[in-house]
């Protein structure tokens, strides 16, 4: 009776798992979400005109950010969990998992502006 039970618990989370896999479409706001928040962060001052011209220069910057993951994020569907990925100098990076309905992105503001300020590190040297 324990092994039919357990069999039973197990097809059900299968089931769970298949039925609320997110899509690209999650995934991709969810990055999004992450980058326009960090863009935000960058943006910010204490005084009111930089403030302001901030605030603009946030919503294109985000706008364009959304455009460039939009087309550049490939989504993984394994049907029980999805995953996003980007191509970047020749490696793939995950930038999100998702399952039970939910995306979580496997990065943070801090590791965007990690990235970046390497990159124009790199680009320096």
């Amino acid at each position: 009776m324990k092994k039919i039970l357990t069999l039973i618990v197990l097809v059900v989370v299968l089931v769970a798992l298949a039925a609320s896999n997110p899509s690209r479409e999650d995934h991709v706001a969810a990055v999004n979400q992450v980058v326009s928040s960090a863009i935000e962060q960058n943006m910010q001052s204490d005084n009111a005109v930089l403030n302001l011209v901030g605030k603009v220069g946030s919503m294109f910057g985000s706008a364009v950010a959304g455009n460039v993951v939009d087309d550049n994020l490939e989504y993984c569907n394994y049907y029980l969990l999805s995953l996003s990925r980007a191509e970047f100098d020749g490696k793939n990076y995950y930038l999100s998992v998702g399952a039970f309905g939910k995306v979580f992105a496997t990065f943070d503001e801090q590791d965007l502006k990690d990235a970046v300020n390497n990159g124009i590190n790199n680009l320096l040297k």
